[in-house]
This record gives structure tokens, C-alpha cells and sequence, in this order.
């Protein structure tokens, strides 16, 4: 008896080689030779009738794969996912399901006809510390451990609406309670992500960011890693069953920043059984666990670099079309601003490292001949020339990021600065610690530690009757605004108090987690001005103005395995710093009548 597997979504061409096509997809689904494939396949066929045309508006015809043996189509349907959207499932089928699985699997039910995920773990080396679901069938979390590091790992079947809002509030929940900042967030979110890219018929030539997605990586610090690898490809991963050539990317991966270079393979293919298509991502794991996590900043020398000066401006002309409110195109614009900077610094510090060769190469070529020409030798003081500008560059920027005080005229070597650099990290960080009696050096017990402390110590004791208590014994004695102050500190925010306290502000301080400098912000104004309007027309901040990133600074003279002795400083983000400096102005110029 032949047993079938039929397959979607899988891009029709004039001259497909359709076996072949099957016969690879099934390579990467079970680990079996390409001539054993070949002998078990009988014949494979798409359904229907071959439309006119294969333009982008026609949907590919459905493939069926007819096998000659029920334990090769058997092991192919039960190896093709590791995690599933719309299970459909219920608490009886689940033991069955175990049973033919064979291992580990972590579900959240819907109903027999709606909903439902589950995540699927084989022969997994690590450890799973906690699982966690909803009731609803729309997301089930397992958070594991790899290595020393834990990862909370989330399969979605996401909600068409504001509600999917407060999975980024159980995420961030999450990450605080297992001390983790890494986040593999997969599934069908039902949204697109992009209108213009990710549907087909297409929303407009213009990016048209939908608004829950965009949420949902702010709150989480999270980034489409597939959109990453493939920034101007349109794929998609589910196919209108009726037929009408609809098509979106509704299936995808989110990942930390962090973690993308991590990826070794990321792609779209098709799937049996479903009208969505796969989406596969291979992570790189097996790496040794940091004993401290560096804050990546802006630099400030890319505002001089042109491509990158044009990306920016293209991605002010797409803010201008887009139909978002002003705060989210200003967390959409430092987002993807982050990425340009991201990636222009890799390209320029690939080319210097490139340049650097070939001139060392050069130098290498000149010196080994015994005897030089005139011409020979100037060129020689030119590439030495050349190769001295280089890494005065590169001391430069290691000179800055070190702190130092003092450089030295003429001084060439940039070893100093580069271990001033590596000494002022390495203070920096808690490899010991002295806990309850006795000196530690494991890394998760420093870390809970450092954060149960924090914790404690900044935590909210606010009691409304010892405020009333205290505003009570002081309401007499304390003289009272008059209303000239109370109007200038009720008044609307204008574009002039942004100048000026950007003006104010100091280059080279350390920012918040966007790693966006005061220099980058100074020709933002307009952008950065809507969006603080809708922050205060709100009551709100925006997520990334609500966040801060402590760090540990070593206090001088003291003993560092003593955690009282390391001082804290919350790196804030710019956009903030410059609203409460305007309101920090407004005070300072009237308290001085009051204070003294």
C-alpha cells in the first residue's frame, strides 16, 4: 500500500525538477542517503491544473508525495517539525501523541478545532528547569539550560489583537525570575510584519509596520532574525487555502541582538500537511558562558561615514509614509538605526582589518629585497606612513574608550591604550564574591545574588499615609510656588528646550541600552520631539524609556568581594535624558527663590 504526504507552498517554476525539489527537502528533514530517498519515493506530482502564467499573484499548486514504504513516510511526518502551531489537541491526545514522539513534549491546549502549540524535545542534552502555558491554546514556555546558559524558549500561536501585548509583560516576568536575558520567541504571530513586504497583494511600496508586532519587539528587545538575514527578500509562510493567491509571513523567529550572530541557518521552506510552511532555525549554542555582558554604543565617527549617513536619511523617508503613531516610529527608527549601525561598523572595521593586511603585506614585499630603488624607498615611507595613520585610528578610539587622561605627542604604539582598555573592563567585573561566609566564583550565584540585592534595595515601600503624614508637618513652613512657576512647569514642550538641553548634555557619556549617543540625537530633533509630545499627551513613556541598565562600578580602596563596596550607575537612554533634563531647566530657573 502507498502511503501519501502532501506538501504547500512550495515555489512552481517552468522547468522545476519536481522530485529532485522533494527529494532535497526530505534530505533536511531526516538523516537518510539522497539514493535510499530516491528508492522509497515513488512518484511525485502537484495537483490541479498548471495556471497560465507563474506570476507572484499565482499560488503554487500542491505537491503529493507517494511513498513505497509506511516507515519512511512515517518517520518523515514525524520528524518534519519541532514545534507546532494550531495542534487542535486536547489533555487524551496528548499521551498518544507522547507515545508516538518519543521523547519530551510541552503543550498548551486549545479546543478539537481551534488553537493549540506545543514544543517537542529529541534526545535534547540539556536541561529543562521550568514549563509554563496558558489555558487558551495560544503559548506554551520552557525554560532550559545549555551549557551553563538558560534560554527561555516561547512557541506562539499568536491573537489578531492588543492582547498579544502582554506576552512581552510575561516575558520580561520571566527573564527576571531565571535571571536570563536570552529569549527564542517562534510561531504563527498571525500578524505580518511589514505590509509592504510580508503580503502578498502588497500594502504600498512604503513600509507599513503593524502595530502589535512592533510592540511586541520593543517589550521583549527582541528582532525578526529571518527578516535580518533577508532584508529586501519576499517569501512567505502561509497560503490562502481557497486559492485566491493571498499569501503573508506569519511564521517567524525573534531573537536577542546578541544572539544573531549565532545563527547558522535560518529559512522558509515548504512543509507537509498545512498551508503554512516551515521555518527552521539552527542556533549555534555551545559556546562558553561570558562572565559579563559588553553594552554595544554608537560611534560617532559613523555620522562621517556617507553610506551610512544614507541609509538614515532612507530610513527618515520611510518614517515620513509610514501609518504609525510618532513614538512608534521613533522605536521603530532607533531600532533599525541600531541594525545600520550594527552593520556599517562590521564593514568598515572589515575593511580596515583588510587594508591593514594588504599594507602590511606591502611593507613585507619591500623589506625582503635586499637592495632598494629611490622609488622603492619612498614607497616603502609612504605604506609605513599609511600603516602608522592606521593604528593611530585605532588608538585613538581605545584611548577614548579607556578614559585616559593624557596622550602623548607622536606616541604610535596603541598597545597602551588597548590594555588601559582591557584593564578598565576587567575592574569592571565580579569574578568573585564573597557569599554567605565564603568566596564564590560560580557565575549564577553571583548573578542572583547581585540581582536579589538590587532588588531589595530599590524596591517601592511607599506608604500613602506616612506621604500625607510628612506634607502635613511641613504644608506651613514651606513657602509655596507662585503661579507664574506652576504655569512655566505646566507648560507645553517646545522644540527650543529640546536644543538646548541637547546642547547642554556632554559627548562620549555612556548611553542607555540602545547605545545611541547625544551626538547621534542632535539632528533628530523634529523626530524626537513628536514622539516625546505623545509620551506626555499620553501619561506614559515609551518601553525603552522605561528602561535602565545597572552597572558595578569598583569603589576605590575598598575590597571588591565585598558587594557593598561596588557602586551602582543606571545607564539611561538618551531620548529620556534629554526629556528630564528640559524639566530639570524649567526647575532650575525658578527654585532659586526658594532654595538656598
Amino acid at each position: 500500500r502507498r502511503w501519501n504526504l502532501r506538501v504547500t507552498g512550495l515555489p512552481e517554476k517552468d522547468d522545476e525538477n519536481l522530485r529532485e525539489s522533494i527529494i532535497g527537502i526530505l534530505t533536511r528533514i531526516i538523516p537518510v542517503s539522497v539514493e535510499r530517498l530516491r528508492d522509497t519515493v515513488d512518484t511525485v506530482h502537484r495537483l490541479g491544473k498548471k495556471a497560465g502564467s507563474l506570476s507572484d499573484n499565482n499560488r503554487p499548486r500542491a505537491v503529493i508525495i507517494q511513498f513505497g514504504m509506511r516507515t519512511m513516510r512515517d518517520e518523515v511526518w514525524k520528524k518534519s517539525k519541532d514545534a507546532k502551531q494550531e495542534t487542535h489537541s486536547s489533555s487524551e491526545e496528548s499521551k498518544f501523541w507522547k507515545l508516538q514522539w518519543g521523547d519530551e513534549m510541552y503543550f498548551s491546549h486549545g479546543t478539537s478545532h481551534s488553537a493549540g502549540v506545543m514544543i517537542l524535545s529529541y534526545k535534547f542534552s540539556g536541561s529543562v528547569l521550568d514549563h509554563v502555558s496558558d489555558t487558551n491554546g495560544h503559548w506554551v514556555t520552557t525554560i532550559v539550560e545549555i551549557n551553563g546558559n538558560k534560554i527561555i524558549l516561547v512557541c506562539l500561536y499568536g491573537y489578531n489583537n492588543k492582547a498579544m501585548n502582554q506576552l512581552g509583560v510575561m516575558i520580561k516576568h520571566w527573564k527576571l525570575k531565571y535571571s536570563t536575558d536570552q529569549v527564542i520567541l517562534g510561531g504563527d504571530f498571525n500578524v505580518a510584519p511589514d505590509g509592504s513586504i510580508d503580503r502578498l497583494p502588497s500594502g504600498g511600496q512604503h513600509h507599513i509596520f503593524n502595530d502589535i508586532f512592533v510592540n511586541l519587539i520593543s517589550n521583549t528587545n527582541l528582532t525578526d532574525c529571518w527578516r535580518i538575514r533577508n532584508p529586501t527578500t519576499r517569501q512567505y509562510s502561509c497560503f490562502n487555502p481557497s486559492g485566491n493567491g493571498q499569501c503573508s509571513r506569519l511564521d517567524y523567529w525573534l531573537i536577542p541582538h546578541n544572539m544573531v550572530n549565532n545563527i547558522s541557518n535560518c529559512e522558509i521552506s515548504a512543509a507537509p500537511l498545512t498551508d503554512h510552511c516551515s521555518v527552521t532555525l539552527f542556533l549555534s549554542v555551545n559556546i562558553s558562558k561570558p562572565l559579563s555582558i559588553l553594552a554595544w554604543k554608537f560611534n560617532s565617527n559613523l555620522l562621517n561615514n556617507k553610506t551610512f549617513c544614507s541609509e538614515i536619511l532612507n530610513l527618515i523617508k520611510d518614517i515620513s509614509v509610514m501609518n504609525m503613531s510618532p513614538l512608534n516610529k521613533w522605536e521603530w527608527f532607533k531600532f533599525n538605526v541600531r541594525l545600520a549601525a550594527i552593520k556599517t561598523g562590521k564593514l568598515v572595521s572589515k575593511l580596515m582589518k583588510q587594508k591593514q593586511s594588504q599594507l602590511i603585506g606591502n611593507i613585507n614585499s619591500l623589506c625582503s629585497k635586499s637592495v632598494l630603488s629611490s622609488e622603492e624607498l619612498s614607497e616603502l615611507d609612504v605604506v609605513k606612513s599609511q600603516l602608522d595613520d592606521l593604528f593611530l585610528d585605532k588608538a585613538r578610539g581605545a584611548f577614548i574608550r579607556s578614559r585616559a587622561r593624557w596622550i602623548e605627542d607622536g606616541e604610535k604604539n596603541s598597545s597602551y591604550f588597548f590594555n588601559l582598555e582591557k584593564q578598565r573592563q576587567s575592574k569592571k567585573m565580579i569574578g568573585k564574591l564573597f557569599i554567605n561566609g565564603s568566596i564564590t566564583e560560580d557565575p549564577d550565584l553571583i548573578n542572583l545574588t547581585i540581582k536579589n540585592f538590587y532588588s531589595n534595595l530599590y524596591c517601592s515601600k511607599y506608604s500613602e499615609s506616612n506621604c500625607q503624614s510628612f506634607f502635613d508637618e511641613f504644608q506651613e513652613c514651606v513657602e509655596k510656588i507662585d503661579s507664574d512657576f506652576k504655569n512655566l512647569m505646566d507648560d507645553d514642550l517646545n522644540i527650543e528646550e529640546l536644543d538646548v538641553a541637547m546642547q547642554q548634555m556632554a559627548k562620549g557619556k555612556s548611553p542607555g541600552l540602545d547605545g545611541l549617543t547625544i551626538e547621534f540625537y542632535k539632528d533628530l530633533r523634529k523626530l524626537l520631539f513628536e514622539a516625546l509630545l505623545e509620551c506626555i499627551s499620553n501619561n506614559n513613556l515609551s518601553p525603552t524609556m522605561k528602561r535602565g541598565l545597572i552597572t558595578l562600578i569598583p569603589k576605590a580602596n575598598k575590597d571588591p568581594l565585598l558587594l557593598d563596596n561596588w557602586r551602582p550607575i543606571t545607564l539611561l537612554f538618551t531620548d529620556y535624558k534629554i526629556l528630564a533634563l528640559v524639566f530639570a531647566n524649567r526647575l532650575n530657573s525658578g527654585l532659586g527663590s526658594f532654595i538656598n
